[in-house]
C-alpha cells in the first residue's frame, strides 16, 4: 500500500469520526431533522457553483436527496439524539451494506454469493451481539432509528 493511501485512508476514519462526534454535539442543542436540513442546505449551496448537475432527471436528484439526506442521515442524528453512542451508531451504520445486499436480492433479483451471505451473517452475528450491550450506549429507540437510516433504498442508482 503506497503512503498516499495510507493516509487518505486514515484521513477518512478521522473525518468519519469526528463528524458522528460533531451530530452529538448539534442533537444537543437542535432537532435532530432540522440540523440534518441545515447542514446539507449548508454544503449543497456552496457546492452548486463548483459540481455540474448530474445527467438525471430533477425529479431523480429531488428524491435521491431526500432519501439520503433525511433517511440515512437524519435517522443516524435521530438515533443519536434517541441514546445511541456515537460508536455504536457509526459502526451499524456500516450495515447499509447488509441492507442493500439483501434489497437487492428482493427487489432487483440479484443473486448472492456464497461469499457475500457468509459475510452478510457474520455482519448480522456481530449486530446481534451488540444488542447485548449493557453499558447504555445502546437504546432500543436509538437502534432502530439507524437500522432505518442503514435500509437506504440502494436501488434508486439502478433505476435512473
Amino acid at each position: 500500500m503506497a503512503l498516499k493511501d495510507l493516509i487518505t485512508g486514515i484521513l477518512v476514519m478521522a473525518l468519519w469520526g469526528i463528524n458522528f462526534s460533531v451530530i452529538k454535539l448539534g442533537v444537543s442543542e437542535i432537532d435532530p431533522l432540522l440540523m440534518t436540513g441545515l447542514r446539507f442546505t449548508f454544503v449543497c449551496i456552496p457546492m452548486i457553483f463548483f459540481i455540474k448537475k448530474p445527467d438525471v432527471s430533477w425529479s431523480y436528484l429531488i428524491a435521491y436527496g431526500l432519501i439520503f439526506g433525511i433517511g440515512i442521515w437524519g435517522m443516524g442524528s435521530w438515533s443519536i439524539e434517541a441514546g445511541l453512542s456515537v460508536g455504536m451508531a457509526s459502526v451499524l451504520l456500516q450495515m447499509n451494506v447488509v441492507m442493500g445486499m439483501f434489497l437487492g436480492y428482493l427487489l432487483l433479483k440479484e443473486n448472492i454469493s456464497k461469499q457475500k451471505l457468509i459475510g452478510a451473517l457474520i455482519a448480522i452475528a456481530g449486530l446481534l451481539m451488540s444488542l447485548t450491550v449493557s453499558d447504555g450506549s445502546v437504546t432500543g429507540k436509538g437502534f432502530a432509528l439507524i437500522l432505518c437510516a442503514s435500509t437506504r433504498v440502494e436501488y434508486l442508482e439502478y433505476h435512473h
